[in-house]
C-alpha cells in the first residue's frame, strides 16, 4: 500500500492542483462574466486559464512517461544482485528497468554480439534470474529498481580433493545444454532487451579475464 501511494504521489498532487486551479479559475469567471471584478483585474480570469491549462498539460505529459513502454539496462554496485556469490559460484548479471508504468509482455534478454567472436550463432537468450527455463517472461513496472536480471558470465571454482582449484568461466546463455565456456582473454559483449510494443535497448560491457579473475565494466557510448 505504501510502495503503491509512493508511486503515484505525484499524480495525486497533480489532481488535487488541478481540482483547486478548475474551481478558482470557475470562480473568477463568473464573477468576470457577472461584472464583478473591475477593469483593473481583467487579467485574473486569463492568468487562471493559463495556469490551469498549464497544469493540465504537466500531468497529460506525466501520464505519458508512466505509460509509455521504456526499458533500461543497469549494472553496478547499486544494485547487489548484478554481483552475486553462493558455493564457488559468482554470477555477474544485468538488471532490466521497466520505465513505464504497465507490464511489458514477452520479455526477452539476449547476447546479441560477443568481440572476438567466440560464439558462432548470436544472438543468444540470456538466462533469466529465477526463471531459469523461460525464455520470455513479463517486465513488471516496480519503481527506480530493476524488476528483473539477466544472467551474463558466471565463474565457478571448485576445490578438489588433492587441495587444487580449477576455474570454469561461462557465458549464462539459454537453453542451459549448451556448451559456453571461454578462453581467458579481453571481449566486449552487447546486450539487447527486447519486449512486446516496446523499443528495444542496448548495453555494452567490457570482460577482462585474467589470473582467474573477472572484471566487468560498463562501456559509456
Amino acid at each position: 500500500m505504501k510502495e503503491r501511494l509512493k508511486r503515484n504521489l505525484k499524480d495525486i498532487v497533480l489532481v488535487i492542483v488541478e481540482i483547486l486551479l478548475s474551481l478558482w479559475t470557475s470562480t473568477v469567471l463568473a464573477l468576470d462574466i457577472t461584472g464583478v471584478l473591475s477593469v483593473e483585474l481583467k487579467w485574473i480570469p486569463l492568468v487562471s486559464f493559463l495556469g490551469f491549462a498549464l497544469i493540465i498539460g504537466v500531468h497529460m505529459y506525466h501520464l505519458y512517461q508512466r505509460l509509455s513502454a521504456r526499458m533500461e539496462l543497469v549494472f553496478g554496485e547499486e544494485y547487489p544482485s548484478c554481483h552475486y556469490q553462493k558455493d564457488g559460484l559468482t554470477l555477474y548479471r544485468v538488471g532490466v528497468i521497466n520505465r513505464g508504468g504497465s507490464t511489458i509482455e514477452g520479455f526477452c534478454p539476449l547476447l546479441e554480439s560477443i568481440e572476438p567472436p567466440i560464439i558462432r550463432f548470436t544472438p543468444v537468450s540470456l538466462t533469466i534470474m529465477n526463471h531459469p527455463t523461460e525464455e520470455r517472461v513479463p517486465l513488471d513496472p516496480v519503481g527506480k529498481d530493476p524488476s528483473l536480471f539477466a544472467d551474463m558470465i558466471a565463474h565457478e571454482h571448485t576445490i578438489k580433493n588433492d587441495g587444487s582449484v580449477t576455474h570454469t568461466f561461462r557465458i549464462s546463455y539459454f537453453p542451459k545444454y549448451i556448451p559456453r565456456e571461454i578462453e581467458p582473454g579481453d571481449y566486449t559483449m552487447q546486450i539487447l532487451a527486447t519486449g512486446k510494443n516496446v523499443q528495444p535497448v542496448r548495453k555494452r560491457f567490457k570482460i577482462t579475464w585474467k589470473d582467474n579473475h573477472i572484471r566487468v565494466e560498463n562501456i559509456k557510448d
